[in-house]
Order: C-alpha cells, then structure tokens, then sequence
C-alpha cells in the first residue's frame, strides 16, 4: 500500500457520528437501494473542477426502502476517507462534505459515496465521484461557483407542502420567493438545464434530472392552494389597435397566474424554462386551448408569445405614436424593469428550434417605447457619449439600462445604435473603482439584466466593450469581470440573497453560462511548453474541449479561433481541433502574453464559449513537458498486452546548459516514472518511457473492468545544468486514462487485401459489435469506425504499407467486453497490378508480330506504363506502350516479357511472360494488277470545262497464291485530275482469277488543262494471304506491264 497524505475534511449535515465501532451494530436498519453522486453537467464520465489545495463539496444522494438506519462514508480517491456516518428517519437523504484534494493541474479523483446497511459497510452500493485539479484561474473558479449553485438549488426544491397540487397528482418539485412560485422555479429549472441537466436524463444517475422533469411539471400543471392559483392560465385575447396577436388562431393567450399575480415579471423566466429544455414537441400534459389535445412545449411558448403582444400598453405619447412596453399587468403604461421579461422571453422563442412568431408590430412599438425612456448626457463637445433607460420616463438606472438593451436585443437594433453605443459606453466609464462603480452595486437583479444584453446583442454577442476593448466577463489583470464577481460569492456560500436565494443563486448560475438558453460548448486547450523562450514554437491543442450538452463533445465545435495579441481578433482559426503553433518573440525576457480560444457549436443558433490561458516566456530553466499520450485501451483476454509511451515527453532547455559554466552538462530527461495505481500520484510503480506489460503484468494493477487514471511524471537535470538557479531537478505531470474491458473475443482474426480487411471472430450473442480501429499502436488511438450485428466484418480504406490496429467490443444492453488487439500490416504488394502480355504469339520471320498488353489491369489507380522485354535480356527497354509491333529475323520460339506499373497513392509493378513462335512462312503470293476498266456513269461539271468520270476496274491475279479480301486504292492522278473517290472494293480474286470492282472510283479532270496522254493513274492494293497476312502493294500501274514512275508524276 502507499502512504497517503492525510487531508481534513468537514461534514455539512445534521448526522449521528459513528467512531471506533469494529462490529455491526444489532439495531434495526434500512437497506440503501440507489447511491447517486451527482454528476458534473449531468454526465457520469465528467470530472468535477476544483485546483491545488482549493475546498469543494462532494454531493451525493442516498435512497433507501425505509426510515431505519443506514451508514455511509466518503472515500475521498486520494487515500483518505471520511468516518463512518449514520442516517436515519428519512427515505432519501442529501449528504455532502468538504474536502481539499492537492497535486499537479490535471491530477484526476475518483471519490466514492460507499453505502451500507451496517456501520462496518460490508456489502455496501457505491457510486463514484469524479473530481480533477485545474489550473487555478477564474474558468476553475466559474466551474466550481456553478457545481455549488446548483447543489444549493436542488437542496431547496420543495414538494413537501400541503398547499402544492398538480391536476393530476402527478410529481412535482417547487422552488419559490415570498408568494411566488413560478419564476423562482422556472429559474432553477433554467440554470440547472444550460449546465446539462434535463428532464430526459435518467434520474439513477443524475439526481438533477428528476427535479428538472418535476419543476417543469408545476409550471404546466401545477396550483397553489387552489386552482385559482394556477402557475399558468389560458386567456381569451383580440384583436388590439388594428393588430392580429393570435398567431396561431386558437383563441387564447397563456400568462403566469401564480398566487401573486405578476404575469408579466414572470412569464419570461418561465418562457426560458421551457426554452432551455430542448424539447418542443415535448407533451406539457395540459390542453390549454380546449382542442381536445394536450398542448406541446412548442404550443405553450407560442401562446405566451401572443399573450405579451396581446397585452402590450396600447397608449400613445406624443409623436411617439403607440409606445408598446410592459407593466406588471396587462396593456399598462410600461416600465423598463418589467419590460425586460417580455423581451427575454420572446427573443429565444424566435430562434429554432421553436420558431415562434412574435409580430413585426410588438418589436415596432416596443421600439417607440425605448426612444421615449431613453436619455443621454456627458457632452464631450461634439455628441453626448452616455446613455440609459429610465423606469417610466426618460432617465438612467443600474438595472434599468441594461433591460432596455435587452429590448434592443428583441427589437432588432444593433450594436451600432446610437442608444446602444451610448449605454455601453456608460458601462466601460463606470464598470468598477471609477465613476458609478457599477459592479459594487452588488445587486445579482442588474447584473442578470447586463449579462443578458451582452449576451444577446445583434449582431454578435458582446465580449468586450467597444470603447476600451476591456472584458467584461472575464475582466483583466487590474480589473475584475462579472464571472470574479459571481464566482467569488457561490464558492464562498454557495447562494447570493437576491430576491431571495433561490431566484439570486439561479440567476448567478445563468449568468455565468456563455450561452443563456442552452447548453453551451465548454472550451479549453492545452500549451506546452508553457513556459518557453522566445521565438520557440508552442503547440496549442484544444482536445480538451466538448460540449455541456449530453450526447455531445469536441466533435460537435465548428470552429477553433485563436487570438494571439489580446486585441480581440481572432488571428487563426481551424474548423477541427487541430494542433497549432505559435511563437512570441518577447524583446525583453520575462514576458507575458495571454491567449484566446473562442469555440463554435453546431446549434442553431451557434453558441461560443472562449478561454484565456497566459503564456510566459522566461529564461531557462524551464520544465520539462510530460506527454503520457492515452487513453489507453486493453481488455482482460490473458493473450493481450498493454503499452505506455511517454517517449513523447522532452525538455524545452534540450541540449542547453547555463552560460558560463564549461562543467554543467546539457539539461535533459532522466527519468520517465510512472503511477498506475491511481490517486494519490507517487510515482513507484514503473519507470520508462515505454511500458511494455503482458497480461500478468497490468493485471496487477487492472485486474477488473473499469476506467483507472494513471500519471507519468517527467524529470529534468536542472540542479546540474543550471546551478546558479538554485532550482532542483524540474519535473512534470501528465495524466491520461486506462479503459479496462472484460475479454470476450480473444480470437479476432484479420485477412487484409488491397486496401480493405476482413475481421472475423467468435459470436458472444452480444446485441452489437463495435470496431475499433488505431494507427497508433496497440492500445493507444483507437476509434470507433464501423458496427455490425454479423461476426465478420470488411473494411475498406486501409492504408497500405502501415500497420493498423483493430479491437472488437462486445455491446449486449449496457455491457461491453473487449477483444485483444489485431496488427495488420497491409502490404503494398497486395495492390499490385496484373501484367497480361496475352500470348502465346505465332509469326513470320521478318513479318511484324502485333503483342497486345490491353488485357493487364491495376487494383489502385490505373496502369500507366507497358514495357516490353523483347530480346530475353531480362531488361524492359525493347518497346513501350499497351500494343505493340516486333519483328523477329529468324525462326524460333522466343521468351517475351511484359512490366505495368499502376499509379494512385501507390505505384506498383507486375511482369509477367509469354512466347512467341515464329516461323519461316513459304506462303505462295497472287499478283495483283489491272486490266479492264468500264464506265459506270459521267457527267459534266460544269460543261466544257470540268468532266466528272466514274469507272469500275477488273484485277487480274496472275501469281500463285489466292488474295483475299483485296481493295484498291488511286493514290496518284495526272496533274489535272483529281480523285475525289479514290476507294474500290474487289473481294477475293483466286490464282489464276480475276474480280471487277463492286463499287466505282470517280475522277474530275479539269479540260482546260490537258496533259500527256500517256499519263495515268497508279493504284494501293491490299490484301491478305493464305496464312491470313496482311499484304500492302504500293505503285500499281494503271494496267498490267506498265511502270508506274513512267505513267504518273
């Protein structure tokens, strides 16, 4: 066993003590039946934030079958746990208890909720609780603030009163303020949502999920003490000013009711509620329009959309025409405090994928409203830079200004409204310790109604102020942002008192979510080495981005855009998350330049998240960087093997040593070391920069299935090589994890071909296969790339000349065992093209000899060169080309050889051989010539001047062979004739024989110019001989005995 270091921790719960007891204790006990550990945003393979040496909240929730008692206790995953705990009186009970985890950023916690019904534990339930150490910056800080708001709400859903209902005694869950019910449980309902809570996750794993389903429940369907106080009421509406508000045409707007009537304040947070679960066709379990059906999520949301546009003021004011607004009821003269509500609620109703209609005419009036409270001051000599909103009149306010940007934001006004140029511009002059001081207002209110402008602004959300480009999220190094300021008070308490701690916490946890209505992508990337010397590439790697949404992760980012300066524009961008570089030239050592990652999603519409990291750039020495790649992948199969690379791991300051110093040696890596036994990270198990373990070996450590973190940690010479530093060896972690899988399928054969493989293995009766693909190595880099039902798989796109790695998972219902691993090695020769030179060939001494290659054929890309070996030299260089022609001198059987070559992402070759027999051929040969010609017909073209003659020919043949297939062609004429159709067939003429032409030949002689008549003609003849040779005879004359140089020019 390790030495653990010992940590303190706290219990925050009224619970009996249980210490030094060594025996189960005889009393009457329950037995636990579900432990649940909460979830960070709703998933269970979600690490919870906390950083070095920073207290947090592990948060569990115990079911049990009856009041008795049970016992529990905490394992802490970091070699310490808590005393045992009894409960009793209850049949579900929230537990949670403070813990400090210290260690390198990264470091990964399982903590365990172990429960039992005895205070030894034994045959406990359990659950674990996923904790990792971040860097301590203020997205550490955001993510804890958000953990412990969340944990506050869900303490406070209430279904224990007697004045609670539903229609149908259906469960419900309330949160409320004062007399209201609604918008405090539509906010909590709203802020546990966007972090990835939702009524369709499962409640066995995520305690949130039910409180979800429950709080939306009591908005559809639930009353306070009577149905007169219903959450939410159908209303009859008409027609208003000339303007139609029903959209859909059912008759009815919807309010919030509630037991104190405030249907306007209240109506936009339930509208957020039900937007920001994702489900519009999701059955609210009411019919509010009496149609006979239950009405959609969608259906509800249109009708309170009509409801706010029915019930908008109707009054005019001076040339301002109808001003629009709201108030706390119905068509009253507005002010801007309430008018927000509307606005936030209608402006994501408008957005897919609810696509509710809001008139042209509400934004229009709504509009009128906003020139009419708005007001501006702080004349700088040319134009007044401040502005505002009043509440019911034209002034300014802390919270009343940034509700009436809201407005704009639902109006459609843009960032380059004068209006809104003037109120951000008052928020940039006063944001904190300058002027108004706006952030101590300490009012949770005003804040939620700026970051919900910001956030909303058209046509970009607003990130920095335009006027000084400062951050008001995140804020700078001298000036704290709204996240700080959030942040500070729910780590802290883990509620802000505003109205009340439920709406005050709910709408802490939604300001500090980038985007307001959904999930958002979570952002976040990795430096290494951080910190460098100038001028030195820095890898940034954004792999350890996602999503908060459940189903979604790093797959579902658009885009990864990099600012490098800190001036807001986004210098670099990439639509995957691709590796980039960077380097900063810092004239003057140290230096310190921070840097943005903004993350796009694929929703509509696209949601952003950014991160801000800050690189140094120092002088040596520098840590090493530890890379312990992963995760890894093996299953339990006796025959697999597990191996750990961290040969990836270097030093920054390789090869470099202090200046000066002749004896120091070079700064490098000495010691690779690994921890595979989980938290707490010591280091003693294996050293190396690869691991290579066989079954007996990792089993040692991995003997079940399951996810286990391991740690590599790296280290340096620096103490030698830099001693005036007075730094010891420097040393770095990196922590990755082992994915432990029961074997099943330990015989997984693999046929490769050209570019594909085939895998088969043995039928478990699993419901499915998985194939897993790596190019990486045998557990690292695996991929699922294809599933089957069948045991046999085919793959194509193998690459060939690489080795791939393939693995099978077993998936029957929620179990998955693993095969071992296949290597394959995908040879290129198996692409190989086919040569076919054809063949056997037969020929004449001295005849050409026709060799076809045409037959040859590639399997990747297409042939591209044909070479002929044709002498038996063994040498490819006689002719080239898909057909060619050869001539043997002598008789004999002659070895001949063809080479292709194929070309795609491959080239490859293939030869293959032939003979060809030639032989001397004594093959008798006609003669052709000839003797008679007789017209056909003649004409005159034009008279005198041109004759048109047309003439059939007869061939003699007075040789001894046959000719066969014999034609003719004219080829020349005197100089005043020419042969316009030179062609005759004539068929075969046998020895002896003689054939007239089957068609004419036409000639035009020009009659003005007369030549010798003693010219004539001469004529091409072909035809094939007995042996089936082709035969060209050039120069025939026009008749037997002539010469054909003495009749034609």
């Amino acid at each position: 066993m390790k030495e653990k270091n010992k940590h303190i921790s706290a219990m925050f719960l009224v619970v009996v003590m249980i210490a030094g007891m060594l025996a189960i204790i005889p009393a009457a006990s329950a037995a636990p039946t579900k432990v649940i550990c909460v979830p960070w945003q709703g998933d269970i393979n979600k690490y919870h934030t906390t950083w070095d040496s920073q207290q947090i909240i592990l948060k569990g929730v115990i079911h049990a079958d009856s009041i008795d008692l049970i016992w529990y206790k905490w394992n802490f995953g970091d070699g310490t746990e808590s005393s045992v705990v009894a409960l009793s009186g209850k049949t579900k009970y929230n537990v949670e208890i403070t813990h400090t985890y210290t260690g390198a950023d990264e470091t990964p916690f399982t903590a365990k909720l172990i429960v039992a019904d005895n205070n030894a534990l034994a045959n406990p339930i359990e659950d674990p609780y996923l904790v990792k150490i971040q860097a301590a910056n203020p997205d550490s800080e955001i993510n804890v603030a958000i953990d412990n708001g969340l944990w506050y709400l869900y303490k406070s859903g209430s279904d224990s009163s007697d004045y609670y209902h539903t229609y149908d005694s259906s469960p419900f869950m309330v949160w409320s303020y004062s007399s209201y019910y609604a918008s405090p449980t539509a906010s909590a309902v709203h802020a546990f949502e966007i972090n990835g809570h939702k009524e369709t996750g499962d409640p066995a794993e995520d305690p949130y999920a039910e409180y979800v389903e429950r709080g939306l429940n009591w908005l559809f369907n639930g009353y306070y003490y009577s149905a007169n106080y219903q959450m939410l009421r159908p209303l009859p509406i008409s027609t208003q000013h000339g303007d139609n508000p029903d959209t859909n045409s059912n008759g009815i707007g919807i309010e919030v009711r509630d037991y104190s009537y405030r249907p306007v304040y209240e109506g936009g947070m339930v509208m957020d509620a039900i937007i920001a679960s994702g489900t519009p066709d999701a059955d609210s379990g009411r019919d509010f329009d009496g149609d006979g059906s239950t009405d959609t999520y969608r259906e509800v949301l249109q009708d309170m959309c009509d409801m706010y546009a029915y019930g908008q003021y109707d009054g005019t004011i001076g040339s301002y025409g109808i001003i629009g607004g709201w108030r706390y009821g119905w068509d009253q003269w507005p002010d801007n405090s309430v008018c927000q509500w509307a606005a936030i609620g209608m402006i994501p109703a408008e957005d897919p994928p609810w696509n509710c209609d809001v008139p042209q005419w509400v934004k229009d009036y709504n509009d009128n409203w906003l020139t009419y409270s708005h007001c501006q001051w702080n004349w700088d000599g040319t134009q007044n830079i401040w502005g505002g909103f009043g509440y019911t009149d034209p002034s300014w306010d802390d919270a009343l200004t940034p509700s009436g940007m809201v407005q704009l934001d639902f109006c459609g006004a843009t960032t380059t409204d004068d209006r809104w140029v003037r109120c951000e511009r008052w928020f940039a002059d006063n944001w904190k310790d300058v002027g108004r001081y706006w952030l101590d207002q300490n009012d949770v209110y005003t804040y939620y109604a700026f970051a919900k402008a910001m956030r909303l602004a058209q046509p970009d959300p607003v990130v920095t102020f335009s006027s000084n480009n400062f951050d008001w999220y995140h804020g700078d190094e001298s000036t704290m942002g709204l996240a700080e300021k959030i942040s500070n008070q729910l780590v802290a308490h883990s509620y802000w008192d505003c109205y009340g701690t439920n709406l005050g916490t709910a709408w802490c946890v939604i300001i500090l979510k980038p985007v307001p209505f959904k999930e958002a992508p979570v952002v976040c990337f990795d430096a290494d080495p951080n910190p460098s010397y100038p001028d030195m590439p820095i890898s940034f790697d954004p792999y350890c981005s996602g999503h908060s949404e459940a189903g979604k992760d790093i797959n579902n980012l658009t885009s990864f855009e990099w600012d490098w300066d800190n001036d807001g524009v986004y210098d670099e961008s990439t639509t995957a998350p691709d590796v980039v570089t960077h380097s900063f030239s810092c004239p003057s050592i140290p230096c310190e330049y921070p840097v943005t990652l903004r993350v796009t999603d694929d929703n509509v519409p696209a949601g952003t998240a950014t991160y801000v990291m800050d690189i140094q750039v120092t002088n040596p020495p520098h840590p090493p960087v530890a890379m312990a790649n992963g995760p890894y992948m093996v299953s339990l199969c006796p025959d697999d093997t597990l191996t750990l690379g961290g040969s990836e791991s270097y030093d920054p300051d390789e090869g470099g040593h202090e200046a000066g110093c002749g004896s120091c040696p070079d700064d490098t890596l000495t010691a690779w070391e690994w921890d595979l036994d989980g938290a707490p990270f010591d280091y003693t198990d294996e050293s190396g920069d690869v691991i290579a373990l066989d079954y007996a070996g990792y089993s040692a450590y991995f003997g079940t299935a399951g996810n286990y973190d391991i740690g590599l940690r790296v280290t340096d010479n620096t103490a030698a090589s830099y001693p005036a530093s007075g730094e010891p060896d420097l040393t770095d972690e990196d922590f990755t994890v082992i994915e432990v899988y029961d074997g099943c399928i330990c015989e997984l054969s693999a046929v490769v071909g050209c570019q594909y493989v085939t895998l088969s293995w043995d039928d478990v009766g699993a419901d499915k296969y998985v194939i897993y693909k790596s190019t990486e190595g045998v557990n690292a880099g695996f991929e699922d790339t294809a599933t089957t039902t069948e045991t046999i798989k085919t793959l194509g796109s193998v690459v060939m000349g690489a080795t791939t790695y393939y693995r099978v998972m077993a998936v029957t219902g929620t179990d998955k065992c693993l095969s071992g691993a296949v290597a394959v090695y995908a040879d290129p020769e198996l692409c190989k093209p086919t040569a076919d030179p054809d063949g056997p060939y037969e020929g004449c001494v001295d005849e050409p000899v026709t060799l076809d290659g045409s037959g040859s054929t590639a399997q990747v890309g297409t042939i591209v060169a044909w070479d002929w070996d044709l002498d038996s030299d063994g040498e490819y260089d006689d002719a080239f080309g898909e057909t060619v022609q050869w001539t043997w001198g002598s008789a004999g059987t002659f070895d001949i050889g063809l080479k292709v070559t194929s070309s795609d992402s491959l080239t490859l070759i293939d030869e293959a051989t032939t003979t060809v027999e030639i032989k001397v051929c004594q093959v008798q040969q006609p003669e052709l010539c000839p003797d008679k010609y007789r017209w056909g017909s003649y004409n005159w073209d034009p008279l005198p001047d041109t004759f048109v003659g047309r003439q059939e020919v007869r061939f003699i043949n007075s040789g001894t062979g046959d000719a066969y297939d014999v034609t003719a062609t004219v080829t020349c004429v005197p100089a005043n004739v020419v042969a316009t159709d030179p062609d005759v067939t004539l068929g075969d003429i046998p020895a002896g024989g003689s054939s007239w032409s089957s068609d004419t030949f036409e000639l035009r002689v020009d009659m003005t110019n007369l030549q010798d008549p003693n010219k004539g003609i001469c004529w091409r003849v072909e035809y094939d001989d007995d042996a089936g040779m082709h035969h060209v005879i050039e120069n025939v004359p026009k008749f037997c005995g002539e010469t054909c140089s003495d009749i034609c020019p």
